[in-house]
């Protein structure tokens, strides 16, 4: 599908508007957290604006930034929904989601392939982040201690054979 150049370039300035206030609203929350509050009203505005971001780029076929920004989305649901605390691995996650969308965006105003911008490993972390007990699930159970086994019973001593 081609997309109009005028379409694309739209997307280029709401998406680099929004991923500008993405990082600062980012920057609020981990004040927030680490003061032991919350702000749900802030989560949601980041919620939105990832979720825009996702559409947007579904929309335009961009890949890449439509997967990480639907990972970003699903952790910050699981955020809001209170499954998931605000951890510095989470705020880690969440920045780091914030520059490799730029970086793809980038790629994207620059008409360049975003082939060298590897965001799976990140989209994998936001995902583990976003269900922590699927992660414990998928893993191999450890072995069970063994387990001495049961003696035999002693059997009954024959007379020995007349000699």
């Amino acid at each position: 599908m081609e997309i109009d150049q005028e379409i694309l370039d739209e997307f280029h300035t709401e998406a680099e508007e929004s991923l500008d206030e993405l990082e600062q609203d980012l920057i609020k929350l981990e004040t927030v957290a680490e003061e032991g509050d919350q702000d749900p009203e802030l989560i949601d505005r980041l919620f939105r604006v990832l979720h825009t971001l996702k559409g947007g780029a579904g929309f335009l076929g961009l890949e890449k930034m439509n997967r990480l920004a639907h990972a970003g989305e699903n952790l910050l649901d699981e955020v809001r929904s209170g499954h998931v605390e605000i951890t510095t691995a989470v705020m880690d996650a969440l920045l780091e989601t914030n520059d490799t969308l730029k970086e793809l965006l980038d790629c994207s105003k620059a008409g360049e392939d975003p082939e060298g911008v590897d965001f799976k490993p990140l989209a994998d972390r936001l995902d583990k982040l976003a269900n922590p007990g699927a992660a414990a699930a998928t893993e191999t159970p450890p072995a069970p201690p063994p387990t001495a086994e049961p003696a035999a019973p002693a059997q009954p001593r024959r007379p020995a054979p007349p000699t």
